[in-house]
């Protein structure tokens, strides 16, 4: 009996860390990748400006929850998918950005 519960508890553990890996791997490129797109004299007020725009729609998500839940009767799984949906634009804008390789930053 105490052996099932060690492993889905070590089970859980990996899967936790390895959720986590995935969702904080993202946070990576934008210190690296936002730099290069703004002149020295706007950069940090730029960076701060892309940071938080993803706060205010990580916040429009949170409050839009509870209406979404409410108009699918409950399901928590649609809400889920619906709300999952907005990485479909992201995945699409991502092609339009510029490339940076080789090319010195703007002064």
């Amino acid at each position: 009996m105490r052996k099932p519960l060690l492993a889905a508890v070590a089970l859980c553990t990996v899967g936790v860390f390895v959720v986590g890996g995935i969702t904080a791997s993202f946070y990576g490129w934008l210190p690296l990748y936002l730099p290069e797109l703004f002149p020295t004299r706007i950069r940090a007020t730029a960076q701060g400006f892309c940071y938080n725009t993803g706060r205010v729609f990580s916040a429009i998500g949170v409050l839009s929850f509870g209406p979404l839940l409410k108009s699918f009767q409950g399901d928590y799984q649609q809400v889920l998918a619906v709300i999952s949906l907005i990485y479909i634009p992201a995945l699409i804008a991502i092609w339009f950005c510029p490339e940076t390789k080789g090319r010195e930053l703007p002064a």
